[in-house]
């Protein structure tokens, strides 16, 4: 005989040594970081009809491979980051001043002699 699921069943699960929360409910599982939130939540009917395999090799097919990564080279962002150090230092190896930012005020005021 079985206990029929009524209400939440709460069990601690460690997963890659961090501490989860497994919640069995009447709608489904949920995985939640121990002390957070949000989490991943899967209704029993997502499970029968096999959605959540689906969207896991969905996942899996769309992470790019760690050799196709390193082919690939640096990401935009982290080029963009490295060009914006080299135009920070001067041909002479010192760091030009930085600018300063104008008030708005500062920008009327300078259209405003533009347009006479």
């Amino acid at each position: 005989m079985t206990t029929p699921l009524d209400r939440p069943l709460r069990r601690a699960v460690e997963i890659d040594g961090e501490a989860y929360v497994a919640t069995m409910l009447p709608a489904g599982v949920r995985l939640v970081r121990k002390g957070r939130r949000n989490g991943v939540e899967v209704t029993w009917q997502q499970i029968l009809t096999g959605d959540v395999v689906l969207h896991a090799q969905l996942a899996a097919s769309l992470k790019p491979k760690a050799n196709e990564q390193a082919k690939a080279g640096p990401s935009r962002r982290a080029r963009s980051a490295t060009s914006q150090l080299a135009k920070t230092v001067d041909s002479d190896g010192t760091a030009p001043r930085p600018q300063r930012r104008r008030r708005q005020s500062e920008f009327a005021s300078a259209s405003l002699r533009r347009n006479r």
